[in-house]
């Protein structure tokens, strides 16, 4: 078997191991469909693609793309992070609530009323 033919086989394989996880595969299962094969960058970006139109969710992937976003965590404005810090010093001054009061609260809540005084 040429390799071609092998890779269109490992992503039948990897359409069906998704089809019987409803939709979903992790990176690990999506290299067992392409046993004894080293893929190439090519390779890998056609199967993200092939996943994509097939509408595969890749459970641990995260994509990178850096040609006009960010990657990592958004940085905060000076203003922002003073806002924060106030926000995270009023919560330091909410009571919490009993365990009493945790449970009277989520039965409350369970029965479809929202507020506390209803």
């Amino acid at each position: 078997m040429d390799k071609k033919e092998q890779f269109l086989r490992g992503l039948s394989a990897l359409r069906e191991k998704a089809g019987q996880n409803f939709g979903h595969i992790t990176i690990p299962q999506i290299l067992a469909c392409f046993p004894d094969q080293t893929l190439s960058k090519d390779q890998i970006r056609e199967i993200y693609r092939y996943a994509e139109e097939e509408k595969i969710f890749i459970e641990d992937y995260k994509p990178r793309d850096t040609r006009s976003v960010p990657v990592g965590e958004p940085k905060l404005t000076g203003e922002e992070k003073a806002t924060f810090k106030m926000y995270l010093k009023d919560l330091e001054n909410v009571r919490r609530l009993s365990e009493e009061e945790a449970d009277a609260l989520g039965e409350r809540l369970a029965a479809g009323k929202m507020y506390w005084n209803a």
